[in-house]
């Protein structure tokens, strides 16, 4: 009977190991080249670049018309969105963005790597 237990607990030790070297080896959590991390947030871009009291504002319908609108003191002004920025601050590097519709503002979605 010992024996048997014995036996037993050896063979699952020896299997979680070769569990624990596969997942080791192959994290699935890790994002490949060019894989899709979500769509671009430009409202903390903005918070990040012009304060938490701007907003992201779409000056055009096309994708490349993102800008940071902002009030102080009495002057309204806005600063262009930085599309590269937006990424890295949202999902950390390498990431970089890309629309999926030029002329679609909402378009633009981040992925990871290194831009081509």
């Amino acid at each position: 009977m010992n024996r048997w237990l014995a036996s037993g607990v050896a063979f699952l030790v020896g299997l979680s190991g070769s569990f624990a070297a596969v997942s080791a080896s192959e994290d699935p959590t890790t994002p490949l080249q060019g894989d899709l991390l979500g769509p671009v947030d430009f409202d903390l871009h903005c918070d990040s670049v012009a304060g938490e009291r701007s907003v992201a504002v779409a000056d055009s319908a096309s994708a490349y018309g993102w800008s940071c609108a902002q009030r102080k003191n009495g002057l309204f002004s806005t600063i262009p969105a930085d599309y590269d920025e937006a990424c890295a601050l949202q999902f950390g590097e390498p990431s970089f963005p890309r629309p999926w519709d030029d002329e679609l503002a909402g378009s633009w979605e981040c992925f990871y790597g290194e831009a081509d």
